[in-house]
Formats: C-alpha cells, sequence, structure tokens
C-alpha cells in the first residue's frame, strides 16, 4: 500500500478533527441532516433481537458464531437501546487506536452510541452522511485501483484491521459526530471579551523558566593535603553566597560583589527547558521546591549551586492569539456539551453491558 493510499484513507477523520481547531461561528453554523447509522459488521439479526429485548440477552445473542464449526469468532460487549450492538471486536480496535484500557475503549463506544441516539432526536438525516461515506471510500478505491473485495482485504490486514463495512460506518459516524458538534457549537456564543479574559487568567501559566549556574571553583591550596578540606572551603563560601542571594540581595548584586573573585563563577542565564540540563539538575532543583536556590552539591571538581529565575511574559493580544484562544474555547465548550448529552442520554436509555475486565 503506497504512501498516498495511508494518507487518503485516514483524510476524512483528520478533515473531522481539523474542523473545530479552525472553526468560526459562521462555519459552525452549517448543518446536515443524519438519522441512522450504517451497521457495524454483519449484526442485522442480533440488532433486531436486541431491539425486542434489549435488557434481556439471550447466550445465543452474545456470541456470534460461525455457520461451519460452530466457532466463537466475536461478542456482543453492550447494547445501547436499539442501537447496533457493541462488539468485543470494536472494542479492541477502539483500544488500539485510542491507547486506552479496554474498560475505557468500551465507554468510549458507549458514548458514540449515545450520540447516534442524540442525533436522531436532532432529527439528523443520513442521506448525506452515508453520500459522503461512500464518496470517500469510491475515492480511495479509484485512486488505488481497487476494488471493493481488494479495498476490503487491505482493510482486514495491519494496520488497519477492520473491514470496508466497518470502514463505512466510522466514516459515516465520524461525519455525523462533526455535524453534531458543529450543531452544539452553532448555539455557542465566544465574545472577545470572553476571549481576553481566559488570555488574562492564562497569563500565570504564560512563563519563562530560566536558571543561573553559580560555581564555587576549587583556588589554589598549595598547603591542604587532602581534597576533602578543599571540598568544606568550597561548600562554606557556597552556603555564604546562598544566605546572601535568600537574605533578598539580588542575583545583579552578588554578581557584582563577586566580579574580581577567581573561584566564583556565574554562568547564565540559561533556559532550562531545554537540552540536557533538564535531565542533569531536575532532582536538585526538585529536592527543596519552595526555594528558588538549591543547596549546593559537588559536580566535577566545583561545587555548584542553581538559581531558578520565572519570568512571566507579556500576554499576547494579537487577532492570532485571541482567535486561538476562542477556538479553544469553543472546543471546550462543545466537549462539555458532549459530556453532559452522552451522560444523560445512558441513563436514560436501556443500557445492556456483557463484558468486564
Amino acid at each position: 500500500m503506497n504512501v498516498f493510499f495511508s494518507l487518503l484513507l485516514y483524510s476524512v477523520p483528520c478533515a473531522i478533527l481539523a474542523f473545530l481547531g479552525s472553526c468560526t461561528p459562521a462555519r459552525l453554523a452549517q448543518k446536515s441532516r443524519v438519522e441512522q447509522i450504517i451497521p457495524p459488521l454483519d449484526t442485522t439479526a442480533l440488532a433486531e433481537k436486541a431491539k425486542e429485548k434489549p435488557n434481556a440477552l439471550s447466550e445465543e445473542v452474545l456470541l456470534i458464531k460461525s455457520s461451519d464449526n460452530n466457532e466463537l469468532i466475536d461478542k456482543i460487549c453492550a447494547i445501547v437501546d436499539s442501537e447496533p450492538p457493541i462488539l468485543l471486536s470494536d472494542v479492541n480496535k477502539k483500544a488500539l487506536e485510542l491507547q486506552l484500557n479496554p474498560s475505557e475503549a468500551l465507554q468510549e463506544l458507549l458514548r458514540d452510541r449515545a450520540l447516534s441516539i442524540y442525533a436522531r432526536r436532532l432529527k439528523f438525516s443520513t442521506m448525506d452522511t452515508h453520500k459522503a461515506a461512500e464518496e470517500h471510500i469510491l475515492k480511495i478505491m479509484k485512486e488505488n485501483k481497487l476494488n471493493r473485495d481488494q479495498f476490503d482485504k487491505i482493510l482486514r490486514g495491519a494496520p488497519y484491521f477492520t473491514t470496508l463495512q466497518q470502514y463505512s460506518y466510522e466514516t459515516a459516524f465520524l461525519i455525523l459526530k462533526n455535524q453534531i458538534e458543529a450543531s452544539i457549537a452553532s448555539s455557542i456564543q465566544i465574545t472577545d471579551k470572553d476571549a481576553k479574559r481566559a488570555l488574562e487568567q492564562n497569563k500565570s501559566q504564560n512563563k519563562k523558566v530560566e536558571v543561573v549556574f553559580v560555581s564555587v571553583l576549587p583556588g589554589k591550596q598549595d598547603n591542604i593535603k587532602t581534597k576533602e578540606v578543599t571540598a568544606t572551603s568550597q561548600f562554606s563560601k557556597a552556603n555564604d553566597i546562598r544566605k546572601e542571594f535568600l537574605s533578598k540581595k539580588s542575583l545583579k548584586s552578588l554578581k557584582v560583589k563577586y566580579e574580581q573573585d577567581k573561584d566564583v563563577r556565574f554562568s547564565g542565564a540559561i533556559e532550562y527547558e531545554e537540552g540536557v540540563l533538564r535531565t542533569q539538575y531536575e532532582a536538585q532543583l526538585k529536592s527543596d521546591p519552595s526555594t528558588l536556590i538549591t543547596k549546593p552539591f559537588v559536580d566535577g571538581g566545583a561545587v555548584v549551586m542553581i538559581v531558578r529565575i520565572e519570568k512571566l511574559l507579556s500576554t499576547d493580544m494579537s487577532e492570532t492569539a485571541l482567535e486561538k484562544v476562542r477556538n479553544d474555547l469553543y472546543k471546550k465548550a462543545v466537549r462539555q456539551r458532549l459530556e453532559a448529552v452522552t451522560k444523560e442520554i445512558l441513563v436514560s436509555v436501556p443500557v445492556k453491558v456483557n463484558c468486564t475486565w
């Protein structure tokens, strides 16, 4: 499979995920009508049985068996109202895609089914979503010179582990989800005042961390016979400098005071967020988080202290920054509304869960 095919295969999900990242109220006001979802795999008969008795599933309904050798090939893990069953294979696939454990993956799928119910309540229709999903699939097959059987065979293998029917369902559902999010977002108003307030609230997090290394080097100790004595002398001087800093003396005044002392060296300021310094010295900075200067420690032949400097950066109030914050606020509001909607639906409709971990 060539690179183009891989990119095209995921172009719909990627485009949908990118949609809200560049949303505006005008774009979000666009709606489609979606009413039903293509059922996953070949579970129509089972779905009909579940529809009749959604809370009293028999073992016959719970197990999907092959017709030739009665071998268990899949299992229904959950049914939400009259929605298509959630299969064990669906759970495993979702867990792999999102790097979740099976229980978390099942919860994601339960929320997806709740969204389908919510779409029906909004009187959406499937014609547009089915058409868009089918057009996407036909485009992939045409560009890669594949028929449906060949495409299905590719989808069943690594890294996709799905079927053409399941891929069609998932594509249609992603389009549906996008439309639901757009419908919700179109009812949300985020003003410039809201965006500016959010920027101001995030001001405390908008900071730059730098460090200054204060090193006390070994001096000329011709009469000293042991390294321990030298180290004691270095520690003594380092502790004196540390006490001065903690007594509210500025780093600038300390640099001036020790400017002529060849045994004391100030290095920096150096950006701490990048490079090996973070890994090498993080333990020292964490050892006493209540202070901005570490206790002296040996590093090679020197006794070193680290002074942490936190600088608040000026708040960017440009139109680009405001637009970014505005989009973040839209996405947050939509996510909260969706969480509330799916939670309400899952407690108001019949839900049968048969898989536990």
